[in-house]
């Protein structure tokens, strides 16, 4: 169980007070930043980490496994180096990851990323949060320059950052504590894809491929080619009806129960909502496409549409799993010069639609799945606020860790 005490003695320092036994270091003296990796692979195959597979609220990045001639614009980093994004707006996003031990294979990263090496491997998760603290990150992004939309950290802010430094003990028992609340969200993260994994297999198995309906009658003459008697193809706009989100920039948010949703997903929380669950949320800005079922009630801002509350539950639960498997970023940018997803274009998809008692079944066979996934997403927003509240606190010194 582990052991906590509030620290009295302080020093001060030019980043703020650290207990007086913590030495202070430049980030220079620890890490080598920026270079390459000095791994001999002979390899056709690298593992690439783009900036979209970078996260700010966890250090486990996903990657793109790519032939070495298709990486057009990318750098090469080692095993066990912490990529910091360094351009806007990704910096001040927070995102940061530490590239996988695997030393089988080259690992690749975008070109927009510093790269740092620690000098003893027992500093890398420290270091990894310590630069996610607020103090520090508002050093470096003083230190920003650049054409407006384009700025970027500067790499010399970076290396002479000053940071305080523990005793070795003590810096692992930090890490062991962050890196427990990451590894949880990591693996609730894991378990949800499955769990959409499974509800998409029986959306294939029964919608695309009519594995339960294999004995019945079908019609020929559809668009879609041979479908099951009684099923029919309808557009969207005759199926479910969508609304534009509202716009709610963060200084008008009140902290509350409610999910803000954007195109890339839950951005934050409210205390009033702007349509009742289920829902399905798609993104008309930004991450243009993006599909998104809610299963309680949210506010939608102004980068997306949602489906409005008069659209039947198992049409929500359907329509999610249908509209995700049309690449609805194509259809807007194929319609329009700029990246971007019309209503008029949204409404024009054509849509299969099974009869109601196949929806019914359906709806009912996946709504324990979704379940599952929504209130394991209430306990990685919480483990994540936990972490976020610990760690200012552990990396500066103000908490302890005296045991684990």
């Amino acid at each position: 169980m582990p052991r906590f005490r509030w620290e009295s003695q302080f020093k001060e320092t030019e980043i703020g007070k650290i207990p007086k036994e913590w030495d202070e270091t430049t980030l220079n003296e620890i890490v080598n930043a920026d270079e390459s990796s000095k791994q001999v692979l002979d390899s056709s195959y690298v593992n690439f980490i783009s900036m979209k597979n970078i996260y700010s609220d966890n250090y486990i990045p996903s990657f793109e496994v790519l032939r070495l001639d298709d990486v057009k614009s990318g750098r090469e980093v080692g095993p066990n180096s912490i990529l910091v994004a360094k351009i806007t707006p990704s910096f001040e996003h927070g995102k940061m990851c530490i590239v996988p031990n695997i030393k089988k294979i080259r690992w690749f990263a975008t070109t927009e990323v510093f790269s740092l090496q620690p000098k003893d491997d027992n500093d890398l998760f420290f270091i990894f949060y310590l630069l996610k603290h607020p103090a520090l990150r508002e050093i470096l992004e003083s230190s920003m320059s650049g054409t407006s939309g384009r700025q970027r950290v500067q790499s010399s802010a970076l290396r002479d950052l000053t940071i305080p430094y523990p005793s070795p003990p003590e810096k692992s028992r930090i890490s062991t504590i962050l890196t427990w609340f990451d590894n949880l969200v990591a693996n609730k993260r894991k378990q949800n894809k499955i769990l959409e994994k499974i509800a998409t297999s029986i959306f294939k198995s029964w919608f695309i491929d009519f594995e339960p309906f294999k004995g019945e009658e079908f019609v020929e003459d559809t668009e879609f080619g041979r479908l099951p008697s009684g099923w029919a193809v309808k557009r969207l706009e005759d199926v479910a009806s969508f609304s534009y989100g509202e716009g709610l920039p963060e200084n008008r948010r009140i902290e509350g129960p409610y999910p803000v949703v954007g195109s890339s997903g839950v951005i934050g929380y409210h205390s009033e909502y702007l349509v009742s669950a289920p829902s399905i949320v798609v993104g008309r800005k930004g991450n243009v496409g993006s599909v998104y079922l809610m299963l309680e009630p949210s506010f939608p801002i102004d980068t997306v549409f949602y489906s409005k509350n008069t659209t039947r539950p198992e049409l929500v639960f359907y329509l999610y799993h249908y509209l995700n498997k049309v690449s609805l970023e194509d259809v807007g940018l194929t319609h329009t010069a700029v990246p971007g997803l019309g209503i008029e274009i949204l409404y024009a998809i054509n849509v299969v639609v099974p009869p109601t008692p196949v929806l019914q079944k359906f709806y009912s066979v996946t709504y324990q799945l979704f379940q599952k996934i929504n209130l394991n997403q209430k306990e990685i927003t919480i483990l994540k606020k936990v972490r976020d509240a610990f760690l200012p606190l552990l990396v500066f010194g103000e908490l302890r860790v005296e045991e684990i």
